[in-house]
């Protein structure tokens, strides 16, 4: 056999092993592929809190009997204002901004990958009832230039529709929520792969980055409906969430915003000694729902979740597909 048989019966050899490579590699790329596509969409499980345990045995009640309710609560909350010595205490909207860790995470942010979480339940009955709380308003008066050319002085109202909700999404960046994972996702993760979902789903609001040293808001609305696969996040310090309600309460004031809905995503290892606005929704795993039943961290102690003043607890629950 000459050298050039042997180099082409080589050649044949290598050719035919590198075929069979070719196909184990793109059988093992397709496996690859479907495997990521699995752990990036998960079932999303969460569930809804019961009533605080002081008032778990409140009833479900009409929109107009929670109005009189609220207006009872305010009374009652003026009294103890204004008889502090009676009562022995101080209201806990006056405790001050004492709470939350003030260490910021620095100026550094990274891409931090998301999962799919579709649009749970709780996200579709946020949408519902967002969306059945529109009204008709007049935006102003003026004149009709085409009148006023032929000497007819009349004017026009413009009208439009007028959203009386506004979302603010609160995420917690602290270092514990980079620390930790559930069920193999990394808490900040998982919290912040709500916020495309209530983009989506509502459009009108902020998220909010609440880091220890600063605030930092974006539009939903420039999340829109796309698919987003991952957010720029920073923090690793604390999470100081009586700055952000601050901000958020300005913004609500600002913007005249009548019927504001707080979410509040957090692994619940921050003090919350501050009072939480109505329709405030806490989004957090079981392991920061018992942190918060066991360890004092001021929501169990103001009452939350108090479904008078509408607020919830939603304790998350994922499976992958």
């Amino acid at each position: 056999m000459t050298s050039k048989e042997i180099t082409a019966d080589v050649n044949r050899i290598v050719a035919g092993v590198n075929n069979d490579l070719a196909d184990f590699y793109n059988s093992l790329r397709k496996d690859v592929a479907k495997s990521k596509a699995k752990a990036q969409s998960v079932k999303d499980n969460s569930r809804k809190v019961k009533a605080c345990p002081v008032i778990q045995e409140v009833q479900e009640i009409s929109e107009d009997d929670r109005q009189i309710a609220m207006s009872t609560i305010k009374g009652i909350e003026k009294v103890v204002k204004n008889n502090k010595d009676d009562f022995q205490g101080v209201d806990i909207s006056e405790r001050g901004n004492d709470s939350g860790s003030r260490d910021s995470g620095g100026d550094d942010a990274y891409v931090t990958p998301l999962i799919n979480v579709g649009i749970p339940k709780w996200i579709q009955e946020l949408k519902n009832s967002v969306k059945s709380k529109l009204k008709r308003i007049k935006k102003r008066e003026y004149f009709d230039v085409e009148g006023l050319v032929r000497g007819v002085t009349r004017k026009k109202k413009e009208r439009g529709m007028k959203r009386i909700d506004f979302v603010y999404f609160l995420l917690d960046v602290s270092g514990s929520m980079e620390a930790f994972s559930y069920k193999g996702v990394p808490l900040k993760a998982l919290l912040a792969s709500y916020i495309p979902a209530v983009a989506k789903s509502i459009g009108d609001g902020m998220w909010i980055q609440v880091d220890g040293g600063k605030v930092i808001p974006q539009e939903l609305s420039s999340i829109g409906k796309n698919d987003i696969k991952s957010l720029i996040l920073g923090g690793g310090g604390g999470a100081n969430f009586p700055e952000a309600i601050e901000w958020v309460k300005q913004h609500i004031i600002n913007n005249s915003i009548t019927n504001p809905i707080v979410i509040m995503a957090s692994d619940a290892h921050e003090d919350f000694d501050f009072e939480l606005l109505p329709n405030t929704i806490f989004l957090t795993t079981d392991e920061g729902w018992a942190y918060s039943e066991n360890s004092g961290n001021g929501l169990i102690e103001q009452g939350f979740p108090n479904p008078l003043k509408g607020q919830k607890a939603i304790i998350i629950d994922i499976d992958p597909r």
